[in-house]
């Protein structure tokens, strides 16, 4: 056998081969999505854990929520921030809704990080922080709008909103 047949014939078991390899994935990838859209169709179980009152009133406009530990979370509700303990019992607000230094206007999301609570204050497009007796920190000015914001170390990471080329 000369080089050129030996070549053609080694391109020919690699296609072979090739062929093969792609017929069992795509096999099994059909076969993983029919069964996939099969559990994708079930309703996962929501266990309610307490139902968020203020003064006797349920919240029903909750914009966000962050779990502090297994004892305490906070939320946002548009017009304040407040902290829960798990049997739904406020501990207390932070801060309050206004101008000044510390104070938000409409606080969309919040976010726990390391001792802080970070608030979005979409009104004034800033970020807030509070230690977890409601004292400010300090406050970051942002210049748009946002979607979400993660924290991780005092960084803050951002999720814009609108649309890309504003950015």
């Amino acid at each position: 056998m000369d080089k050129s047949n030996n070549g053609n014939l080694m391109k020919k078991v690699l296609f072979t081969i090739l062929l093969a390899v792609s017929a069992v994935f795509i096999s099994v990838l059909l076969h993983s999505c029919s069964n996939n859209a099969e559990s994708a169709m079930q309703v996962p179980n929501f266990e309610e854990i307490c139902v968020i009152k203020d003064n006797d009133k349920v919240i029903s406009d909750v914009q966000s929520i962050d779990i502090i530990d297994e004892n305490r979370f906070v939320i946002s509700d548009m017009q304040s921030v407040y902290l829960y303990d798990i049997q739904a019992a406020r501990i207390k607000k932070i801060s309050h809704s206004g101008r000044a230094q510390g104070e938000y206007i409409l606080p969309m999301t919040v976010r726990y990080n390391n001792g802080h609570i970070y608030v979005w204050s979409a009104g004034s497009l800033s970020f807030l922080v509070y230690d977890l007796d409601g004292n400010y920190i300090n406050g970051y000015p942002y210049n748009s709008a946002i979607s979400d914001f993660l924290v991780d170390n005092r960084n803050i990471y951002v999720y814009p909103a609108g649309k890309a080329d504003d950015y």
